[in-house]
């Protein structure tokens, strides 16, 4: 019987499947089967074991005062892949509340903040061979990110993004 191989699906609110809240009390989460990892999970079947960490308000690397200051996804990064290792795939969905104007941030910057969480990948002993693994998945996040293919267009950056995925 062979290992299923472990995809880490790593994000805020879209990861979570929070949607649109009416208040901030407001707790409601969509279905499992409805959140992106779910689909994800849906498609690949026992082919692959789908691990959902997502907190709502997760930045890349900063705490955010406004919601409860532990939203700071490079200190919760550590602890995860400490927790769910051998990891085969990391999926990175972050960036997206670090837009809050609080923060005052460019996309450049988010990006050089995405590449903070992958050096962080690779710097963990989290992939099946010692990083191995998390290395090839740190790699397509970074691409993810649009880090690196600014000069290229958009219609070339998003063909070449699109290439870097592997079927499991």
């Amino acid at each position: 019987m062979s290992k299923q191989p472990v995809i880490l699906c790593f994000g805020d609110s879209n990861t979570h499947g929070t949607p649109p809240m009416r208040s901030v009390t407001d707790l409601e989460r969509f279905p499992p089967e409805n959140r992106w990892p779910g689909v994800v999970r849906s498609i690949l079947g026992q082919r692959a074991h789908i691990v959902e960490e997502a907190q709502p308000g997760r930045t890349t690397i900063y705490d955010d005062p406004t919601g409860g200051g532990d939203r700071d996804g490079l200190t919760a990064l550590k602890i995860v892949l400490e927790t769910h290792r051998p990891i085969d795939c990391i999926a990175l969905m972050l960036g997206t509340n670090d837009l809050h104007a609080r923060f005052n941030l460019s996309a450049w910057v988010i990006s050089l903040n995405i590449n903070q969480l992958v050096l962080k990948i690779k710097q963990m002993p989290c992939g099946p061979s010692a990083g191995e693994a998390a290395q090839n998945s740190a790699h397509r996040s970074t691409s993810g990110s649009g880090a690196g293919l600014r000069s290229k267009g958009p219609h070339r950056s998003s063909r070449q993004v699109a290439g870097t995925g592997r079927v499991l």
